[in-house]
């Protein structure tokens, strides 16, 4: 008989397919209402801040339980759908449809702890999914279930006759998952035990351990393809968290709770921007940034003039010349040692202005 116990189909293939077609509409749904976020929230909210965090913890993790009770076959269409519409709206949220090819959805579903934007792909995972849960529960199944279904313990082995049709379903996706590896490691050896201790008793944290390894192959795999000087690569090393950066996607996952947490909607999408590697200007922007100014005191250091350097795409010059305040705290704070030292009768140099060189 066709129902579905708490959320989760159970019944004919046909229910099950016509379930999750009612869980795509539902997502589509909550996805467009995010999405129209930005446009209905005042100009003072961090919308775009805000939206990006719903459609991140709002929408493929309500997705998982169904990937964990479903074989894989059943939710393949079902992931795809969901994928697909997660990355039509992050890329309607953060107006960075344009310049989105290959390289920046590896970016957007390589994890944070790695340098991307941390957005995990269903359809990657659903195997790992299935398998974890099975793994994690089988013990469990088999003290208060297995008595009564023959033949329970038999059908598992890779060899052997798959007696009901769980098992086959279990030894496809292990198969799966294992291709997902590589030849280097299977399943078992990324959780550490056999499959007879998960026989005997319950294996948490199965599902995490498992998914986390199959991004890592991806993630591998692709950056290996790249060119030592690519953009990518650069991006990756200078935000994974196990470089001298270890917070550097932390504004990823950030709540606006404050001003010191609040990131204004024109910032938030230029920084998704500079972390996926899309062009940030036009490529014959002039620098406008104001250098010189007067030291304090009311001394000049250096005329008051605009940059003037010509843009590259990704606007990289900017980072390295929007330094005024900072120099002009530096100097303020020489300034201010050196009329010390000089009042306790030491003597003190600061710098001068040296035409042609301090002035350019």
């Amino acid at each position: 008989m066709d129902h579905d116990v708490r959320e989760v189909p159970v019944g004919t293939p046909a229910f099950v397919r016509a379930f999750l077609s009612g869980q795509i509409r539902k997502v589509r749904d909550l996805v467009e209402r995010i999405v129209e976020l930005p446009q209905l929230a005042g100009a003072h909210q961090p919308a775009v801040q805000v939206a990006n965090l719903l459609l991140r913890w709002c929408v493929p993790t309500k997705c998982v339980h169904l990937l964990r009770t479903l074989p894989p076959e059943y939710t393949a269409d079902f992931c795809t759908a969901v994928d697909s519409m997660v990355l039509d709206a992050f890329c309607d949220i953060n107006e960075c449809r344009e310049h989105f090819g290959q390289v920046q959805r590896h970016l957007y579903e390589t994890p944070m702890a790695w340098g991307g934007l941390g957005m995990r792909p269903l359809y990657a995972v659903r195997n790992a999914a299935f398998v974890g849960c099975w793994m994690h529960c089988l013990a469990h199944v088999r003290q208060h279930h297995g008595p009564v279904i023959r033949g329970f313990d038999v059908g598992w082995d890779p060899g052997g006759r798959a007696t009901y049709s769980f098992h086959g379903e279990y030894r496809c996706a292990l198969d799966a998952v294992n291709d997902d590896l590589g030849v280097d490691q299977d399943a078992y050896a990324v959780v550490g035990f056999a499959f007879h201790d998960a026989m005997r008793s319950e294996q948490p944290k199965c599902q995490k351990a498992l998914s986390r390894a199959v991004l890592a192959r991806r993630f591998a795999t692709w950056r290996d393809t790249l060119d030592p000087r690519s953009r990518a690569l650069g991006i990756l090393q200078a935000a994974t968290s196990e470089g001298r950066r270890s917070m550097a996607s932390e504004w990823l996952v950030t709540s606006p709770f404050g001003p010191r947490t609040t990131i204004p909607d024109a910032q938030y999408r230029l920084a998704v921007r500079k972390r996926l590697g899309i062009p940030l200007c036009n490529e014959q922007d002039g620098c406008r940034v104001q250098k010189g100014g007067m030291r304090p005191g009311g001394h000049p250091r250096r005329p008051v003039q605009p940059c003037g350097s010509t843009f590259l795409a990704h606007g990289d010059h900017a980072q390295g010349c929007a330094r005024m305040e900072i120099q002009e705290r530096h100097d303020g704070l020489a300034d201010l040692c050196a009329a010390c030292n000089r009042e306790a009768g030491h003597i003190a140099h600061t710098e001068t202005e040296v035409p042609g060189v301090l002035s350019e």
